[in-house]
C-alpha cells in the first residue's frame, strides 16, 4: 500500500504480508476467515485483528469511542491525516536514527517469521533497507542480523523456533563473534525436535537434495 502523504521517518506506505500471498495459515489469531461476526472478539477468535484496528483508529486516531472505523479510508484520512503522522512518530517502530546506539557498542539479532500475520515480515525488511540507505550495508552488517524463518507466524505457524538468541548476542558483545548461521529447533507440536538452519537475511535454507530432511545439515543457506 502506498500513501499519497508521508509519515514520519518519511514512510510512504505499509508493505503487505506473506499470509495473503499464497502462505499457509495455522496460526490462533482470528483473520475473519469464518462467516460467523463475533460481537466482541478475544485474543485468538475470529476477527480479532480487524477489532484490534478497529479499537486503535477509535481510540488513538479519531478519540471517539464511538467513530465508525468501517469509513475510515487510510489514503484519505481528511482532518485525521496530522494524527496519523503524529502517532507513526511517537509510536511507530521506523525510526532509522540508531546512532546514539550504535556509538555504545550496541549490536541487534532480529528474527521475524516470513508467515507473521501481525507484523509484516516485509515491513521489517524495509527497516532493515532503510538503515542500509542510511548507514551503508558495511556498517549495518557491523550491528544487526536479521533472520526470516519460514513458515513461521505471530508465535506459532508449521515452523516454531526455538534457538539461543541470547548466547549468540553475548557472543557477539562479549567476544566480538559475530552471528552468522544458526540453527532452530522445532518446537511446532506436529513436527517437535527437527531442526533447521536460521540463515542471514536475504539467503533462506533450501535443501541440498540428500539427506534427512528432519535436520539442519541436509539444508544449505542461499538466495531466494
Amino acid at each position: 500500500m502506498t500513501l499519497p502523504y508521508r509519515l514520519a521517518w518519511d514512510v510512504g506506505g505499509y508493505h503487505g504480508y506473506n499470509v495473503f500471498q499464497g502462505t499457509r495459515l495455522t496460526g490462533g489469531l482470528g483473520l475473519g476467515r469464518e462467516p460467523e461476526r463475533e460481537p466482541s472478539p478475544t485474543f485468538a477468535t475470529n476477527g480479532y485483528l480487524f477489532a484490534q484496528g478497529d479499537g486503535y483508529l477509535r481510540y488513538f486516531v479519531a478519540q471517539d469511542a464511538s467513530f465508525d472505523a468501517l469509513g475510515f479510508d487510510v489514503l484519505h484520512p481528511g482532518r485525521y491525516q496530522s494524527q496519523l503522522v503524529e502517532l507513526s512518530e511517537t509510536i511507530g517502530a521506523m525510526n532509522p536514527d540508531l546512532s546514539r546506539y550504535i556509538a555504545r557498542g550496541g549490536k541487534l539479532i532480529t528474527l521475524q517469521g516470513l508467515a507473521d500475520e501481525v507484523i509484516s515480515p516485509n515491513q521489517t525488511i524495509a527497516y532493515r533497507d532503510a538503515l542500509v540507505a542510511r548507514y551503508g550495508q558495511a556498517r549495518v552488517d557491523s550491528f544487526l542480523r536479521l533472520y526470516m524463518v519460514p513458515g513461521y507466524q505471530h508465535g506459532s505457524g508449521v515452523f516454531v523456533p526455538s534457538v539461543d538468541l541470547l548466547g549468540a548476542l553475548d557472543d557477539w558483545v562479549t567476544h566480538g563473534v559475530a552471528p552468522e548461521t544458526l540453527v532452530a529447533t522445532d518446537i511446532a507440536a506436529a513436527t517437535n525436535g527437527r531442526t533447521r538452519p536460521l540463515c542471514r537475511y536475504p539467503l533462506i535454507p533450501r535443501y541440498a537434495g540428500a539427506g534427512d530432511m528432519n535436520r539442519a545439515s541436509s539444508f544449505v543457506c542461499s538466495e531466494p
